[in-house]
């Protein structure tokens, strides 16, 4: 089973779990940013675009024994690398920790639809087995800080929050994800993005992929015009179009995908069922 660590996107820092004692304090250690990649970052630079269906996704049920409890503060282990709409990696400092009075109540959050088992349906780009495991790491990660603030062991995660850019998933759905190997990380794959299918067309702004800051589609104007023209699209400056309709068509975000790409296979001129012939 091949494992994925779909962070979402970019400046998400759950993996990192900064950590201090409850009766510490921090100053924010990162703003809060995040957001898809163009279009052509995601067909350039994946190492792993798959299509395939959500067989199981997580319950709320945290599966991470106890933590034990502890005033002591606590020092951050190694942080996870992330990728900002640049494409750049960066590693965060550990807050220090300082005397607070301040009650520590442990955050409430539903770990459901966190993490997923895909079935591996078509294979566009890189290799993958059966099954992919997405956001395995994401989930353990979220399961181990709430555990550490039942022990009194407060989460810092600057402006973002605990659980910021979590993608939930939903089981029986399809999804189309882009995967990269991170800077400097070869072993881990990153999902850069990841869009909902539903039969032959892609389903843009996914209420709970949405609320990860993903799902959703642009691009320069001269991808619009060549693959999506006549599509419902808002531009922003002069060189992003973001695709306003609730879905359009797979083949079409296929063909493109294969020209940017410079892969003909993933979308032959001939394709006849939603791109979907181009597999492999």
């Amino acid at each position: 089973m091949l494992r994925l660590s779909a962070l979402a996107t970019i400046g998400f820092l759950l993996a990192a779990a900064l950590v201090a004692s409850s009766r510490g304090d921090a100053t924010p250690a990162q703003a809060c940013v995040g957001g898809v990649d163009p279009l052509e970052w995601l067909a350039q630079r994946a190492d792993l675009i798959v299509l395939g269906e959500a067989v199981a996704v997580g319950d709320a049920v945290n599966h991470t024994a106890p933590a034990t409890p502890t005033s002591t503060p606590t020092r951050t282990p190694p942080v996870t690398p992330t990728r900002t709409a640049r494409a750049t990696t960066s590693r965060t400092p550990a807050p220090t920790p300082r005397p607070s009075s301040t009650p520590f109540t442990p955050t409430r959050f539903d770990l459901t639809g966190v993490g997923m088992t895909l079935a591996i349906e078509r294979v566009y780009a890189g290799e993958a087995g059966e099954t992919l495991d997405v956001d395995a790491a994401t989930r353990a990660a979220l399961e181990r800080t709430l555990r550490n603030e039942e022990a009194g062991i407060r989460y810092y995660g600057g402006s973002c929050g605990l659980g910021a850019f979590t993608l939930r998933y939903r089981a029986g759905q399809h999804y189309l994800i882009f995967a990269e190997h991170p800077d400097g990380w070869p072993e881990a794959l990153h999902a850069a993005g990841v869009f909902a299918v539903d039969g032959n067309d892609l389903r843009l702004h996914d209420p709970l992929l949405g609320a990860g800051n993903n799902g959703f589609l642009h691009m320069s104007p001269a991808t619009y015009d060549r693959f999506f023209a006549g599509a419902p699209a808002a531009t922003y400056g002069t060189d992003t179009v973001y695709l306003t309709a609730d879905s359009v068509p797979l083949w079409r975000v296929l063909r493109a995908v294969a020209f940017l790409r410079g892969d003909p296979s993933i979308a032959p001129p001939d394709t006849g069922s939603a791109g979907l012939a181009g597999s492999r």
